[in-house]
Protein backbone atom coordinates (compact mmCIF):
# COMPACT_ATOMS: atom_id res chain seq x y z
CA UNK A 1 0.00 0.00 0.00
CA UNK A 2 2.77 2.31 1.11
CA UNK A 3 4.44 2.07 -2.31
CA UNK A 4 1.61 3.32 -5.04
CA UNK A 5 0.83 5.73 -2.55
CA UNK A 6 4.72 7.21 -2.55
CA UNK A 7 4.68 6.54 -6.52
CA UNK A 8 1.51 9.31 -6.71
CA UNK A 9 3.46 11.77 -4.08
CA UNK A 10 6.19 11.85 -6.66
CA UNK A 11 4.14 11.85 -9.92
CA UNK A 12 2.43 15.03 -8.00
CA UNK A 13 5.49 16.41 -6.89
CA UNK A 14 7.49 16.19 -10.29
CA UNK A 15 4.22 17.71 -11.78
CA UNK A 16 4.17 20.10 -9.31
CA UNK A 17 7.42 21.29 -9.67
CA UNK A 18 7.59 20.94 -13.68
CA UNK A 19 4.79 23.59 -13.45
CA UNK A 20 6.41 25.94 -11.12
CA UNK A 21 9.66 26.16 -13.06
CA UNK A 22 8.07 25.96 -16.83
CA UNK A 23 8.61 29.44 -18.84
CA UNK A 24 10.81 30.99 -16.45
CA UNK A 25 13.65 32.37 -18.43
CA UNK A 26 14.48 35.02 -16.41
CA UNK A 27 17.69 33.50 -15.27
CA UNK A 28 18.88 32.91 -19.32
CA UNK A 29 18.24 37.01 -19.64
CA UNK A 30 20.43 37.41 -16.68
CA UNK A 31 23.10 35.90 -18.48
CA UNK A 32 22.90 37.74 -21.29
CA UNK A 33 22.95 41.07 -19.48
CA UNK A 34 26.02 39.50 -18.09
CA UNK A 35 27.73 39.47 -21.33
CA UNK A 36 26.96 43.04 -22.11
CA UNK A 37 29.57 45.61 -22.10
CA UNK A 38 29.93 48.77 -19.93
CA UNK A 39 29.81 52.10 -20.68
CA UNK A 40 29.79 53.40 -24.09
CA UNK A 41 28.05 56.65 -23.47
CA UNK A 42 23.86 57.61 -23.91
CA UNK A 43 22.25 59.28 -27.22
CA UNK A 44 19.60 59.06 -29.10
CA UNK A 45 20.99 60.48 -31.90
CA UNK A 46 20.71 58.83 -35.93
CA UNK A 47 24.16 57.82 -35.03
CA UNK A 48 23.19 55.45 -32.21
CA UNK A 49 20.44 53.78 -34.24
CA UNK A 50 22.64 53.21 -37.68
CA UNK A 51 24.90 51.59 -34.49
CA UNK A 52 22.34 49.46 -32.90
CA UNK A 53 21.34 47.82 -36.85
CA UNK A 54 25.20 47.23 -37.18
CA UNK A 55 25.11 45.74 -33.33
CA UNK A 56 22.98 42.67 -34.16
CA UNK A 57 23.61 41.23 -37.44
CA UNK A 58 21.03 38.50 -39.11
CA UNK A 59 22.57 35.96 -41.87
CA UNK A 60 21.99 32.26 -42.73
CA UNK A 61 19.46 32.47 -40.32
CA UNK A 62 21.20 33.32 -37.58
CA UNK A 63 21.98 36.79 -35.25
CA UNK A 64 25.48 37.37 -34.88
CA UNK A 65 26.07 40.16 -32.14
CA UNK A 66 29.04 42.52 -31.85
CA UNK A 67 27.23 44.82 -28.56
CA UNK A 68 30.04 47.23 -28.05
CA UNK A 69 29.46 48.49 -32.09
CA UNK A 70 26.07 49.53 -30.43
CA UNK A 71 27.72 52.25 -28.97
CA UNK A 72 26.76 55.19 -28.37
CA UNK A 73 23.82 53.27 -26.96
CA UNK A 74 19.64 53.83 -25.84
CA UNK A 75 17.51 52.61 -23.51
CA UNK A 76 15.30 50.62 -25.56
CA UNK A 77 18.08 49.51 -28.18
CA UNK A 78 19.62 47.69 -25.00
CA UNK A 79 16.97 46.00 -23.77
CA UNK A 80 15.70 44.65 -27.26
CA UNK A 81 19.24 43.26 -27.63
CA UNK A 82 19.14 41.44 -24.59
CA UNK A 83 15.52 40.27 -26.19
CA UNK A 84 17.35 39.28 -28.96
CA UNK A 85 20.01 37.59 -27.48
CA UNK A 86 18.30 35.34 -25.24
CA UNK A 87 15.90 33.97 -28.10
CA UNK A 88 18.82 33.45 -30.17
CA UNK A 89 20.75 31.55 -26.80
CA UNK A 90 17.71 29.68 -26.60
CA UNK A 91 17.77 28.80 -30.55
CA UNK A 92 21.43 27.54 -29.50
CA UNK A 93 20.60 25.69 -26.46
CA UNK A 94 17.91 23.48 -29.01
CA UNK A 95 15.01 24.59 -26.59
CA UNK A 96 13.61 27.36 -29.42
CA UNK A 97 12.68 25.97 -33.07
CA UNK A 98 12.09 29.33 -35.18
CA UNK A 99 11.33 29.75 -38.89
CA UNK A 100 13.65 32.32 -41.11
CA UNK A 101 10.46 34.28 -41.85
CA UNK A 102 9.82 34.83 -38.12
CA UNK A 103 13.47 35.41 -37.80
CA UNK A 104 13.59 37.98 -40.34
CA UNK A 105 10.80 39.81 -38.58
CA UNK A 106 13.43 40.64 -35.23
CA UNK A 107 16.13 42.22 -37.17
CA UNK A 108 16.14 45.75 -36.82
CA UNK A 109 16.02 48.29 -39.54
CA UNK A 110 14.21 51.74 -39.63
CA UNK A 111 10.78 50.57 -38.69
CA UNK A 112 8.11 53.25 -37.75
CA UNK A 113 6.87 53.13 -34.13
CA UNK A 114 4.62 50.15 -33.48
CA UNK A 115 5.48 48.61 -36.59
CA UNK A 116 6.87 44.65 -36.98
CA UNK A 117 8.41 43.88 -33.54
CA UNK A 118 11.58 46.16 -33.16
CA UNK A 119 9.32 49.15 -33.84
CA UNK A 120 6.30 47.89 -31.05
CA UNK A 121 9.33 47.37 -28.66
CA UNK A 122 10.86 50.93 -29.69
CA UNK A 123 7.39 52.84 -29.11
CA UNK A 124 6.62 55.45 -26.50
CA UNK A 125 3.93 54.11 -23.87
CA UNK A 126 3.49 49.96 -23.61
CA UNK A 127 5.14 49.19 -26.46
CA UNK A 128 7.03 45.84 -25.37
CA UNK A 129 3.88 45.22 -22.70
CA UNK A 130 1.48 45.32 -26.42
CA UNK A 131 4.16 43.03 -28.49
CA UNK A 132 4.07 40.20 -25.60
CA UNK A 133 0.29 40.85 -25.36
CA UNK A 134 -0.33 40.63 -28.84
CA UNK A 135 1.54 37.70 -29.63
CA UNK A 136 1.30 35.68 -26.54
CA UNK A 137 5.09 35.60 -25.41
CA UNK A 138 4.04 36.28 -21.56
CA UNK A 139 2.38 38.28 -18.65
CA UNK A 140 1.99 41.68 -17.84
CA UNK A 141 1.72 43.23 -14.99
CA UNK A 142 2.05 46.11 -12.80
CA UNK A 143 2.85 45.13 -9.33
CA UNK A 144 6.26 45.76 -7.93
CA UNK A 145 5.62 42.73 -5.18
CA UNK A 146 5.24 40.11 -8.15
CA UNK A 147 8.52 41.49 -10.09
CA UNK A 148 11.15 39.20 -10.23
CA UNK A 149 14.62 39.63 -11.89
CA UNK A 150 14.89 39.41 -15.03
CA UNK A 151 11.27 41.01 -16.16
CA UNK A 152 11.34 43.52 -19.13
CA UNK A 153 10.18 47.18 -16.93
CA UNK A 154 9.16 49.88 -18.95
CA UNK A 155 9.83 53.20 -16.58
CA UNK A 156 7.52 56.21 -16.58
CA UNK A 157 8.93 59.45 -14.69
CA UNK A 158 5.87 61.77 -14.98
CA UNK A 159 2.43 60.54 -15.69
CA UNK A 160 2.41 61.66 -19.33
CA UNK A 161 2.24 59.06 -22.11
CA UNK A 162 3.02 59.87 -25.68
CA UNK A 163 4.39 62.61 -26.99
CA UNK A 164 5.21 64.17 -24.16
CA UNK A 165 6.00 61.00 -22.42
CA UNK A 166 9.30 60.84 -20.35
CA UNK A 167 9.98 56.85 -20.17
CA UNK A 168 13.13 54.46 -19.71
CA UNK A 169 12.97 50.64 -21.54
CA UNK A 170 14.86 48.41 -18.27
CA UNK A 171 15.50 45.05 -17.15
CA UNK A 172 14.38 44.91 -13.28
CA UNK A 173 16.94 43.23 -11.46
CA UNK A 174 15.04 43.41 -7.74
CA UNK A 175 14.41 46.25 -4.67
CA UNK A 176 16.97 47.02 -2.14
CA UNK A 177 16.66 49.49 1.04
CA UNK A 178 18.61 52.09 1.53
CA UNK A 179 18.02 53.83 5.36
CA UNK A 180 14.99 53.18 5.04
CA UNK A 181 14.26 54.41 1.54
CA UNK A 182 13.11 51.62 -0.84
CA UNK A 183 15.19 51.39 -4.38
CA UNK A 184 14.80 49.95 -8.00
CA UNK A 185 17.71 48.05 -9.51
CA UNK A 186 17.41 47.71 -13.31
CA UNK A 187 19.59 47.71 -16.10
CA UNK A 188 19.99 49.48 -19.10
CA UNK A 189 21.69 52.10 -21.38
CA UNK A 190 21.22 55.20 -19.12
CA UNK A 191 22.07 58.94 -19.47
CA UNK A 192 24.96 60.03 -19.02
CA UNK A 193 27.17 56.81 -19.28
CA UNK A 194 25.60 54.31 -21.45
CA UNK A 195 25.15 50.28 -20.54
CA UNK A 196 25.10 49.79 -17.15
CA UNK A 197 22.91 49.15 -14.05
CA UNK A 198 21.10 51.74 -11.42
CA UNK A 199 19.36 52.35 -8.42
CA UNK A 200 16.61 54.85 -8.02
CA UNK A 201 14.28 55.20 -5.15
CA UNK A 202 10.65 53.95 -5.79
CA UNK A 203 9.16 57.16 -5.22
CA UNK A 204 10.61 58.73 -8.54
CA UNK A 205 8.94 56.25 -10.30
CA UNK A 206 5.04 57.36 -11.35
CA UNK A 207 4.31 54.06 -12.64
CA UNK A 208 5.85 50.67 -14.23
CA UNK A 209 4.98 48.51 -16.15
CA UNK A 210 6.56 44.37 -16.25
CA UNK A 211 6.62 42.25 -19.24
CA UNK A 212 8.05 38.43 -18.73
CA UNK A 213 9.07 36.52 -21.49
CA UNK A 214 6.94 32.71 -21.02
CA UNK A 215 6.54 31.75 -24.50
CA UNK A 216 9.49 32.44 -26.87
CA UNK A 217 7.97 30.47 -29.28
CA UNK A 218 4.94 32.44 -29.90
CA UNK A 219 7.01 35.19 -31.58
CA UNK A 220 6.16 32.66 -34.79
CA UNK A 221 2.59 34.90 -34.33
CA UNK A 222 4.31 38.12 -35.33
CA UNK A 223 3.91 36.42 -39.42
CA UNK A 224 0.34 36.46 -38.89
CA UNK A 225 -0.60 40.03 -36.67
CA UNK A 226 -0.91 43.08 -37.95
CA UNK A 227 1.93 44.70 -39.65
CA UNK A 228 1.58 48.28 -37.14
CA UNK A 229 0.07 48.69 -33.70
CA UNK A 230 -2.02 51.70 -34.36
CA UNK A 231 -2.18 52.92 -30.62
CA UNK A 232 1.83 52.67 -30.36
CA UNK A 233 1.89 54.81 -33.75
CA UNK A 234 -0.54 57.37 -32.81
CA UNK A 235 1.79 57.74 -29.44
CA UNK A 236 4.73 59.89 -31.78
CA UNK A 237 2.05 62.24 -32.22
CA UNK A 238 -0.75 62.54 -30.11
CA UNK A 239 -0.82 62.56 -25.44
CA UNK A 240 -2.41 59.77 -23.52
CA UNK A 241 -2.35 59.12 -20.46
CA UNK A 242 -1.11 56.37 -17.53
CA UNK A 243 -5.26 55.10 -17.44
CA UNK A 244 -4.83 54.57 -21.28
CA UNK A 245 -1.51 53.16 -21.11
CA UNK A 246 -2.11 50.43 -18.51
CA UNK A 247 -5.82 49.27 -20.36
CA UNK A 248 -3.69 49.32 -23.63
CA UNK A 249 -1.10 47.06 -22.66
CA UNK A 250 -4.15 44.88 -21.38
CA UNK A 251 -2.37 43.59 -17.89
CA UNK A 252 -3.22 39.65 -18.37
CA UNK A 253 -4.92 39.62 -14.95
CA UNK A 254 -6.49 36.46 -15.74
CA UNK A 255 -3.23 34.28 -16.24
CA UNK A 256 -1.92 36.67 -13.39
CA UNK A 257 -4.70 35.30 -10.94
CA UNK A 258 -4.57 32.01 -12.12
CA UNK A 259 -0.64 31.55 -11.16
CA UNK A 260 -1.43 33.00 -7.71
CA UNK A 261 -3.85 30.73 -7.13
CA UNK A 262 -2.09 27.71 -8.12
CA UNK A 263 0.46 28.64 -6.07
CA UNK A 264 -1.27 29.67 -3.13
CA UNK A 265 -2.19 25.68 -3.54
CA UNK A 266 0.83 24.18 -3.95
CA UNK A 267 2.05 26.02 -1.00
CA UNK A 268 -1.50 24.99 1.19
CA UNK A 269 -0.65 21.27 -0.28
CA UNK A 270 2.95 21.22 1.01
CA UNK A 271 2.25 22.58 4.54
CA UNK A 272 -1.07 20.52 4.96
CA UNK A 273 0.34 17.14 3.58
CA UNK A 274 3.34 16.30 6.34
CA UNK A 275 2.05 14.21 9.26
CA UNK A 276 1.79 15.69 12.51
CA UNK A 277 -0.12 16.49 15.65
CA UNK A 278 -3.21 18.71 13.50
CA UNK A 279 -3.82 15.42 11.11
CA UNK A 280 -3.14 13.04 14.06
CA UNK A 281 -6.00 14.38 15.91
CA UNK A 282 -8.54 14.91 12.54
CA UNK A 283 -7.74 11.26 11.83
CA UNK A 284 -8.03 10.20 15.50
CA UNK A 285 -11.85 12.20 15.52
CA UNK A 286 -12.70 11.00 12.16
CA UNK A 287 -12.64 7.65 13.27
CA UNK A 288 -14.46 8.28 16.55
CA UNK A 289 -17.88 7.11 16.68
CA UNK A 290 -20.79 10.44 16.51
CA UNK A 291 -21.39 9.16 19.89
CA UNK A 292 -18.36 10.31 21.29
CA UNK A 293 -17.87 13.23 19.20
CA UNK A 294 -16.26 11.99 16.00
CA UNK A 295 -17.05 11.90 12.41
CA UNK A 296 -16.66 14.91 9.66
CA UNK A 297 -18.23 17.87 11.51
CA UNK A 298 -15.78 17.44 14.64
CA UNK A 299 -12.84 16.49 12.91
CA UNK A 300 -13.58 19.73 9.87
CA UNK A 301 -13.67 22.31 13.21
CA UNK A 302 -9.93 21.31 14.03
CA UNK A 303 -8.88 21.71 10.04
CA UNK A 304 -11.02 24.82 10.44
CA UNK A 305 -8.71 25.68 13.14
CA UNK A 306 -5.51 25.18 12.01
CA UNK A 307 -6.36 27.03 8.81
CA UNK A 308 -6.93 29.94 10.87
CA UNK A 309 -3.69 29.41 12.14
CA UNK A 310 -1.57 29.45 9.07
CA UNK A 311 -3.33 32.01 7.80
CA UNK A 312 -2.47 34.47 10.86
CA UNK A 313 1.04 32.97 10.74
CA UNK A 314 1.44 33.67 6.89
CA UNK A 315 -0.33 37.15 7.50
CA UNK A 316 2.25 37.93 9.91
CA UNK A 317 5.48 36.86 8.18
CA UNK A 318 4.21 39.27 5.03
CA UNK A 319 3.33 41.91 6.92
CA UNK A 320 6.70 41.81 8.24
CA UNK A 321 6.82 39.29 11.62
CA UNK A 322 9.47 37.69 9.71
CA UNK A 323 12.06 40.11 9.35
CA UNK A 324 11.87 40.47 13.28
CA UNK A 325 11.63 36.82 13.98
CA UNK A 326 14.94 36.55 11.57
CA UNK A 327 17.01 38.42 14.23
CA UNK A 328 20.23 36.44 15.30
CA UNK A 329 19.02 37.13 18.71
CA UNK A 330 15.25 36.67 18.28
CA UNK A 331 16.26 32.96 16.39
CA UNK A 332 18.46 31.77 19.39
CA UNK A 333 15.64 32.52 21.67
CA UNK A 334 12.98 30.82 19.07
CA UNK A 335 15.04 27.84 19.12
CA UNK A 336 15.36 27.84 22.93
CA UNK A 337 11.47 28.16 23.48
CA UNK A 338 10.84 25.81 20.50
CA UNK A 339 13.26 22.79 22.12
CA UNK A 340 11.70 23.46 25.34
CA UNK A 341 8.16 23.37 23.57
CA UNK A 342 9.13 19.96 22.34
CA UNK A 343 10.14 18.34 25.39
CA UNK A 344 7.14 19.18 27.24
CA UNK A 345 5.20 17.56 24.92
CA UNK A 346 7.30 15.05 24.41
CA UNK A 347 7.26 14.73 28.67
CA UNK A 348 3.31 15.39 28.64
CA UNK A 349 2.73 12.32 25.94
CA UNK A 350 4.80 9.86 27.69
CA UNK A 351 3.54 10.36 30.70
CA UNK A 352 -0.13 9.79 29.05
CA UNK A 353 0.96 6.80 26.94
CA UNK A 354 2.69 4.94 30.33
CA UNK A 355 -0.68 5.58 32.63
CA UNK A 356 -2.28 4.21 29.66
CA UNK A 357 -0.77 1.32 29.25
CA UNK A 358 -0.29 0.70 32.97
CA UNK A 359 -3.81 0.52 33.91
CA UNK A 360 -5.24 -1.01 30.33
CA UNK A 361 -7.34 2.20 29.85
CA UNK A 362 -8.37 2.70 26.09
CA UNK A 363 -8.69 6.86 26.46
CA UNK A 364 -11.43 6.68 23.55
CA UNK A 365 -13.64 4.14 25.89
CA UNK A 366 -17.33 4.73 25.64
CA UNK A 367 -16.92 6.20 29.09
CA UNK A 368 -15.85 9.29 27.61
CA UNK A 369 -18.70 11.67 27.23
CA UNK A 370 -19.27 13.31 23.71
CA UNK A 371 -18.49 16.69 25.39
CA UNK A 372 -15.10 15.30 26.43
CA UNK A 373 -13.98 14.51 22.59
CA UNK A 374 -16.24 17.07 21.04
CA UNK A 375 -14.87 20.36 23.58
CA UNK A 376 -12.81 23.06 21.81
CA UNK A 377 -11.82 21.10 18.55
CA UNK A 378 -11.52 24.73 16.69
CA UNK A 379 -9.46 25.77 19.45
CA UNK A 380 -7.30 22.75 19.06
CA UNK A 381 -6.47 22.94 16.16
CA UNK A 382 -5.53 27.07 16.20
CA UNK A 383 -3.36 26.26 19.09
CA UNK A 384 -1.85 23.01 17.41
CA UNK A 385 -0.88 25.52 14.65
CA UNK A 386 0.58 28.67 16.51
CA UNK A 387 2.35 26.66 18.69
CA UNK A 388 4.18 24.56 16.33
CA UNK A 389 7.66 25.35 15.55
CA UNK A 390 7.36 23.27 12.24
CA UNK A 391 4.64 25.73 11.39
CA UNK A 392 6.78 29.09 12.81
CA UNK A 393 9.80 27.96 10.15
CA UNK A 394 7.43 26.36 7.32
CA UNK A 395 6.42 30.70 7.11
CA UNK A 396 9.49 31.97 7.93
CA UNK A 397 11.39 30.38 5.30
CA UNK A 398 8.69 30.12 2.48
CA UNK A 399 6.73 33.63 2.45
CA UNK A 400 9.87 35.27 3.76
CA UNK A 401 11.94 34.13 1.41
CA UNK A 402 9.69 34.88 -1.37
CA UNK A 403 9.80 38.50 -0.10
CA UNK A 404 13.66 38.59 -0.21
CA UNK A 405 14.26 36.89 -3.62
CA UNK A 406 14.01 40.77 -4.90
CA UNK A 407 15.71 42.27 -2.63
CA UNK A 408 19.66 41.35 -4.39
CA UNK A 409 19.75 38.79 -6.65
CA UNK A 410 22.78 37.11 -7.12
CA UNK A 411 23.76 38.65 -10.66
Amino acid sequence: MKRPVTLVFLAILELTARASFAGDYNGLILEQIKQMPQGGRYSVSHFAKISLQSSAHFESGKFFFLPSAASPSFCSGATYLVFIRTIEALRARGQLQLDYATLNHLVIRDQRDGEGVWGRWNANGPGTARLFHALGLGQNFDNFDYAKPGDFMKIFWSRQVGKSEHGHSTVFLGMENRLGVQYVRYWSSNIPSGYGEKSVPRSKIAYAIFSRLETPANLARITSAPSVDSYLASLLRTRSSIAEASTARRCDAGALSVSILFNGFVLGWSVAWPPGPVNAEMIRRGLLPRKQGGRFWETWRVGLGACTGDFLWAFAVVAGAGALLNKPDVRIARGAISLVLLLVLAAVFSRAAWKAARGGKNPDAPGLTKQAHAKGGYRLGLLFVMSSPWNIGFWLAVVGSQRSLMATPSF
